[in-house]
C-alpha cells in the first residue's frame, strides 16, 4: 500500500492495482492482449518514484510503471535465458531506490537487481549472502521480504537471512558504485543480537532509532550508534507485553503523536515508549468497531494520520484519530444485559451518578457508568410494584434524589435498591413530559393541559387546561415541554398552537404563534422543547422552523435554520455545554451551535452517532458535562470537549474530464487541456483526498472567464459547462475535510478551446486584407456608379417599359391558351354529343330487340320446345342457353355502352346550375354518408371508419351544389372502390378508413378525401384525369367520372383538383375552391 503525492490511496493485492480517492475504487487489471496493460494481477510490491510515477512488482516476471499523466502501464523484462521456459526474476517482493535514482529490487528467491529506470534496464544482480552460505538450501530459504530507505538515504533490506545494510562506494572515472553489505544476524550467544534472523518489517522512527520485527522474534530496537538490539517480545506474564512474537511484512508504523504501531498475528498493539509497555486491540464479536480479525499483515499510516490495517483474510481496517469519540449504548445481542430497546424516550440521571434510560415497549434502563452494566426493568402483571407499564415516557430524578416514572397515566416513585414502583398519581392522561422548578414543585405536561403537582403534599396544586373561549388561557390542550425562566414565568411549548407564556405576576397566559409575514414572530406551531442558557437566554427547538432565540426587549424572535447551517430545522431537544455551545438533536443528526460566532457544526450517523432522527426530549446533561442524546436506534453520549475537529488540509485533484460526457481517453488532467471548438461541452470530476468521513467533504468551484465568483456545491463533486465560447479559461476548485477545513488554495486546470479556423488570427489577417481590397474597390465602384447613375435611371425607365409589354404579353398568351383550351374542349364536348346522339338511337334498338329476344326465348322454351321429339330437344335446348347467354352479353354491354353515352353528353352538356351560398360542411358530410350507404348495399359485409374533421370557419360559400356533389360522390365512391379492394387482397385483415377534412387556406377552402386503400401507381397520377381512363377492370368504369369533375372544379367554379398518393398506402384528393366575395362566415 502507498499514498502518492497527489493523496490517493494505491493497494495492491491479487485482485490488481486499486486506486481509491475516499468515494470510489478505480482497478486496474492485466488484459493479456493489450501490452499498455498491468503485467500481473497479483501484485506484490508497490513504489513512487521522485517523478510520480508508480513501480508494480507482481507474481510475473519483471515490473510495471504506471504514468498516472497516461493511465498506461510499461512493463519491463530482464533478458530470458537461453533454453530457459520459466520467467526471469518472478515473484517481486520489495522496490526502492538510492540516492541516485536507481531502483533496486528484489524477489521471493533471494535475488536483488539494480534497475536504470532511464534506460528501462535491468543491471546486475546481487547476492546478499555469499554462495557459501546459500549450500544447497533453496532459493526460497534467502527470499527478501521487506526494504527500508533511512533519514540518510541508506537501504536496508530483512528476509529469512537476516537484516542486510546496503553499502555504496563511490568508484573513480564514472564507474558504478561498489556494492557491499553489512549483516546483522541473531546470535545464541549474544542477547543484542538480531532476536530472530526471519525479518518482515523494518522502520524508522521520528527520533533515528530503527525498529526490525521478525516472524518468530519479536520486535527490535537497533541502537543507531552501537548496532545493538534491544528486544521486545510477548511475555504470557506479562499483559502490558507483545501481544505476539510473528510480526507481519511492512507491520511497524509511527503516528502523529509519536506511537509505535506494531500488526502481529495476533492482534495491534500500540507501544508506548516512556513507559515501555504495551495497549493491545484485539477482535471483539460483541464489539461491530473493533479489528475484523486478530491475523494481521500489514500497516500503513497515511499523511492525515489514519492508520491503515491489512489482514490477509478479512480485509481493511481503519484506524482513524480524527473519528468523533461518541459513545453508544443501544442493544447487543451478544451480551445479556444491554439496552433494552434502541427506541429511548427519556434520559435522567440519580445522584450516585447512574443513568436511568426508558424506552417504547421495553420498561426502564438503569446504566452505571463506572461498571458500564446495564439493569432492566418492566412491567410484570403479576407484581403490582413493578412499573406501570413498559412505554417509559418522561423521568425525572427531584432535588431529593427521587426519581419519577410517568406511563399508563400515572406518576409513580420508583426505588432504585428496590426496584419497586409506587404510584403516586393516578388518572392522568396521557403525560409527555415532567419538570421541576426551582421551588421544587413538579409540572405535569399532558394531552390535556399543564398540573403543578406538589411532591410534599402530594397535592396537585396547579392545573391549567385550554378553554377555547378563554383568550388569556393555555392556547392548547397539548404541551410537549415546560420551563420556568429565571424572572419566575412558565412557559409552555404545544402541540399544534404555538407557546404559552404564564406571567407570574398577572396569573394570566401571553400566546406566541407563527405569522408568515412576520419574520420576527415564532417559525413554527409546533415546539418540542423549551431551554434556558446559562447567559438567560430563552431558546426554542421547533417541528420544521429550526431553532428560535426569544428577545425579552422586543417581544419577538429570532429564527435559525438550515439556510443559517443548521442541520435540520426540525429540533427534538437543547442542551448547553461548558462552553456555552448548544448541542440540538435533530432531525438529521446533532448540530453544535455558537451563540456567540451563530456558526453550526453538524454531525451525523457517519460520524458514529445512534443515528440521525432523536426523540423529542429524550436529552440530559450529567453532572460532569457528559450529553446525553436518546434516539431511535439507541443513546448516544459524549465530552463536548473531546469533541474536536479534523485540521487536516485535504489535497484537492482532478480525477477526471469529460468532454460530451465522455472521459479523455487515457489521460488525467494536466494543467493544460485544449479542446477543439466544437468540445465545448465539458464536465469536471473532483475529490478532496480526506479520507476521515470523506461523504462530508463540501466543494466549491468556479470557471474564470464563467462564474464571476465561488459555486459552493456541497458534496457534489462535479461541475459541468456547455456551449463554452473558445478563449482559454481556468478551472478552479477548492474543498474541505468532514469538518469544514477547507483548502482555500485547492487546484486548477487551464481550458483551452481553440477557435474554428476562420476565427483564427490568420483568418483575421486575411479579413483584414479582403477589407484593403473591399475597400478600394468599393472606391473604384463609387465613382463608376456616380458616372453610369443617370444611364441606370434612364434604363431602368426602359426596363420598367420592357416589364410592362412583357407582362402584357404573358397575361395575353395565358388567355389565349385559356381560350384554346376551352375551345378545345367544347369542340370535343360538341363532338362527344353528336357521337353519343349518332349512337344512342341504334343503341337503343339494340337494347329493346336485346330483350324482346330474351322474352321470346323464354316463351319458346315454355311452348314449342316442350313438344319437341325427345331426340332433337337436347341439341335444341343447347342452342336455347347459347341464344340466351348470348342476349345477356347483348344486354349486358349494350347498357354499359349506354352508361358511357350518358356520361359522354354529360360531360359535353355545360352546367345549366346556379350558384348559390352552400354550406361545405353539410354537403361534403352529406354525400359521404350517401356514397357509404351505396357501398354498403353494393357490398353486404363492407365496413369503414368515417373520419371527418369538418372546421366551422368555413361557412358558407358560392358553388353549384348539384355538381359539387356530383364531383364528392364520385370521389368518394373511388375512396370506397380503393378500400374494398384492398380488404379482398389482405383477406379481411385490415381496416377501411376514409377521412374528410375542411379547413380555409390562404383565401381559399380546402376539401380533402384521404382513404387508406390501395393507392394510385406513380406512372398512372398524370392521367387519372383523362377521358376515358380508368385503373378498374374492364366492365367496372367509364373512365370519366374524374375528368367530369375535374371539369366541373377547374370550369365551372375556377378552383384546383389534386391528388397525392402513395402505392399501397394512401390516396388523397384535394379540392381547391376560390372564397366568392359573398361567402359568410359562422
Amino acid at each position: 500500500m502507498l499514498q502518492d503525492k497527489k493523496g490517493y490511496l494505491w493497494f495492491g493485492s491479487y485482485m490488481g492495482l486499486d486506486k481509491y480517492d475516499g468515494y470510489s475504487v478505480k482497478t486496474y487489471k492485466m488484459d493479456p492482449f493489450d501490452p499498455t496493460s498491468l503485467i500481473h494481477n497479483f501484485v506484490s510490491a508497490l513504489y513512487e518514484d521522485k517523478d510520480g510515477l508508480i513501480w508494480i512488482g507482481t507474481a510475473e516476471s519483471g515490473i510495471s510503471r504506471f504514468d498516472p499523466t497516461t493511465e498506461k502501464f510499461t512493463n519491463f523484462q530482464p533478458t530470458q535465458l537461453k533454453n530457459s521456459f520459466v520467467p526471469e526474476f518472478r515473484s517481486v517482493s520489495v522496490i526502492n531506490s538510492d540516492n541516485e535514482e536507481l531502483l533496486w529490487i528484489a524477489n521471493w528467491g533471494g535475488e536483488l537487481r539494480r534497475f536504470n529506470k532511464k534506460t528501462g534496464k535491468f543491471l546486475a544482480s546481487y547476492e546478499i549472502e555469499p554462495p557459501s552460505i546459500k549450500g544447497n538450501n533453496s532459493s526460497s530459504d534467502f527470499a527478501i521480504l521487506s526494504s527500508f530507505k533511512d533519514k540518510s538515504g541508506t537501504l536496508w533490506f530483512g528476509g529469512k537471512t537476516g537484516l542486510h545494510q546496503l553499502i555504496l562506494t563511490p568508484e573513480k572515472n564514472g564507474a558504478p558504485n561498489k556494492v557491499s553489505f553489512k549483516h546483522f544476524h541473531h546470535d545464541s550467544f549474544n542477547p543484542s543480537s538480531l532476536s530472530h534472523n526471519y525479518v518482515t518489517s523494518i522502520y524508522q522512527d521520528h527520533t533515528g532509532v530503527l525498529w526490525i520485527g521478525t516472524d518468530g522474534g519479536g520486535l527490535n530496537r537497533m541502537d543507531p550508534k552501537t548496532g545493538a538490539f534491544t528486544h521486545l517480545q510477548h511475555d504470557p506474564q506479562n499483559s502490558f507485553s507483545l501481544s505476539n512474537n510473528f510480526i507481519g511484512l511492512s507491520s511497524i508504523a509511527e503516528d502523529l503523536a509519536g506511537n509505535l504501531w506494531v500488526a502481529t498475528q495476533n492482534g495491534l498493539n500500540r507501544f508506548d515508549r516512556k513507559q515501555s509497555r504495551f495497549t493491545h486491540y484485539y477482535h471483539d464479536t460483541t464489539d461491530p468497531s473493533s479489528l475484523s480479525t486478530n491475523l494481521l499483515s500489514y500497516l500503513f499510516l497515511d499523511r492525515s494520520g489514519i492508520l491503515w490495517i491489512g489482514s490477509n483474510s478479512s480485509g481493511i481496517n481503519k484506524l482513524d484519530p480524527h473519528q468523533k469519540p461518541f459513545k453508544l449504548l443501544r442493544i447487543n445481542q451478544y451480551l445479556p444485559n444491554s439496552l433494552s430497546n434502541n427506541l429511548v424516550t427519556s434520559i435522567c440521571e440519580d445522584k450516585e451518578g447512574v443513568l436511568w434510560i426508558g424506552t417504547q415497549k421495553d420498561g426502564l434502563n438503569a446504566f452505571d457508568n463506572k461498571t458500564g452494566k446495564f439493569t432492566q426493568y418492566r412491567h410484570d402483571p403479576n407484581n403490582p410494584q413493578s412499573i406501570s407499564s413498559n412505554n417509559v415516557q418522561p423521568l425525572l430524578v427531584d432535588q431529593s434524589g427521587i426519581l419519577w416514572i410517568a406511563s399508563s397515566g400515572m406518576l409513580s416513585q420508583f426505588n432504585p435498591k428496590t426496584g419497586k414502583s409506587n404510584p403516586i398519581i393516578k388518572g392522568l392522561d396521557y403525560v409527555i413530559t415532567l419538570y421541576e422548578d426551582p421551588h421544587g414543585i413538579i409540572w405535569i405536561g399532558t394531552k390535556n393541559g399543564i398540573k403543578g403537582f406538589d411532591p410534599v403534599t402530594r397535592k396537585i396544586i396547579h392545573h391549567y387546561g385550554h378553554d377555547p373561549k378563554n383568550s388569556q388561557g393555555l392556547s392548547d390542550y397539548e404541551v410537549y415541554t415546560i420551563l420556568k425562566d429565571k424572572k419566575g414565568d412558565l412557559w409552555a411549548g404545544h402541540g399544534s398552537v404555538g407557546v404559552s407564556r404564564l406571567d407570574a405576576k398577572t396569573g394570566k397566559f401571553k400566546h406566541y404563534l407563527p405569522n408568515r409575514l412576520d419574520t420576527t414572530s415564532l417559525s413554527s406551531s409546533i415546539v418540542f422543547s423549551i431551554y434556558e442558557d446559562s447567559r438567560g437566554n430563552l431558546w426554542f427547538a421547533t417541528l420544521g422552523g429550526g431553532l428560535c432565540k426569544f428577545n425579552f426587549e422586543q417581544e419577538n424572535f429570532t429564527t435559525y435554520t438550515e439556510k443559517h447551517g443548521l442541520g435540520n430545522n426540525t429540533v427534538f431537544s437543547i442542551l448547553e455545554d461548558e462552553g456555552g455551545n448548544l448541542w440540538l438533536g435533530t432531525g438529521k443528526g446533532l448540530s453544535r451551535f455558537s451563540p456567540t460566532q451563530k456558526t453550526f457544526i453538524n454531525y451525523d450517523y457517519s460520524d458514529g452517532l445512534q443515528g440521525n432522527v432523536f426523540s423529542i426530549g429524550a436529552a440530559f446533561k450529567g453532572k460532569d458535562g457528559t450529553l446525553y442524546f436518546g434516539g431511535t436506534n439507541g443513546l448516544s453520549y459524549f465530552q463536548p470537549s473531546s469533541i474536536k475537529p479534523n485540521n487536516y488540509l485535504p489535497p484537492i485533484v482532478i480525477s477526471q474530464i469529460k468532454v460530451f460526457n465522455k472521459p479523455l481517453v487515457g489521460k488525467l488532467p494536466k494543467r493544460d487541456i485544449e479542446l477543439k471548438y466544437r468540445e465545448n461541452f465539458f464536465s469536471f470530476e473532483y475529490a478532496a483526498l480526506n479520507y476521515t468521513n470523506s461523504q462530508k467533504n463540501q466543494y466549491a468551484y468556479k470557471l474564470e472567464g464563467v462564474n464571476s465568483d465561488w459555486v459552493y456545491s456541497g458534496s457534489q463533486r462535479f461541475a459541468s459547462y456547455t456551449n463554452i465560447d473558445p478563449g482559454t479559461y481556468i478551472f478552479r476548485v477548492k474543498g474541505s475535510n468532514n469538518d469544514g477545513v477547507w483548502n482555500e488554495k485547492g487546484t486548477f486546470i487551464r481550458i483551452i478551446i481553440h477557435p474554428p479556423w476562420w476565427r483564427t488570427r490568420l483568418a483575421y489577417g486575411f479579413y483584414f486584407l479582403c477589407f484593403l481590397v473591399g475597400m478600394f474597390a468599393l472606391d473604384r465602384f463609387q465613382r463608376r456608379r456616380i458616372v453610369q447613375r443617370e444611364r441606370n435611371k434612364a434604363r431602368k425607365r426602359e426596363l420598367e417599359q420592357a416589364h410592362e409589354i412583357e407582362r402584357a404579353y404573358h397575361e395575353l398568351k395565358q388567355t389565349q391558351q385559356q381560350l384554346i383550351q376551352k375551345e378545345k374542349m367544347a369542340s370535343l364536348g360538341e363532338l362527344t354529343a353528336g357521337i353519343a346522339h349518332e349512337i344512342q338511337n341504334p343503341l337503343n334498338f339494340v337494347n329493346n330487340f336485346s330483350e324482346v329476344s330474351t322474352e321470346l326465348v323464354e316463351e319458346l322454351k315454355e311452348g314449342p320446345f316442350l313438344n319437341l321429339p325427345f331426340s332433337e330437344k337436347k341439341e335444341a335446348e343447347v342452342i336455347l342457353n347459347d341464344l340466351e347467354q348470348n342476349l345477356e352479353k347483348i344486354q349486358h354491354h349494350g347498357k354499359r355502352a349506354d352508361s358511357i353515352v350518358k356520361s359522354m353528353l354529360q360531360h359535353s352538356r355545360a352546367s345549366s346550375g346556379e350558384k348559390q351560398l352552400t354550406d361545405i360542411n353539410a354537403i361534403a358530410e352529406e354525400y359521404l354518408r350517401l356514397s357509404y350507404q351505396g357501398v354498403r348495399a353494393k357490398y353486404k359485409d363492407f365496413n369503414a371508419s368515417l373520419i371527418t374533421e369538418l372546421y366551422s370557419t368555413i361557412g358558407k360559400v358560392e358553388v353549384v351544389p348539384q355538381d359539387l356533389g356530383r364531383v364528392l360522390l364520385n370521389v368518394y365512391n373511388n375512396a370506397f372502390y380503393a378500400t374494398q379492394q384492398k380488404k379482398t387482397q389482405l383477406n379481411g385483415q385490415y381496416q377501411p378508413e376514409v377521412k374528410v377534412s375542411t379547413c380555409n387556406h390562404d383565401g381559399k377552402v380546402e376539401i380533402r378525401v384521404r382513404d387508406n386503400g390501395t393507392g394510385i401507381p406513380e406512372n398512372f397520377k398524370h392521367k387519372i384525369f383523362q377521358p376515358f381512363f380508368t385503373t378498374k377492370p374492364t366492365g367496372q368504369g367509364t373512365g370519366l367520372g374524374l375528368s367530369l369533375s375535374y371539369d366541373i372544379i377547374t370550369n365551372v367554379h375556377n378552383g384546383e383538383l389534386k391528388v397525392e398518393t402513395e402505392l399501397g398506402a394512401f390516396t388523397e384528393f384535394i379540392i381547391i375552391l376560390p372564397l366568392a366575395t359573398k361567402t359568410i362566415i359562422g
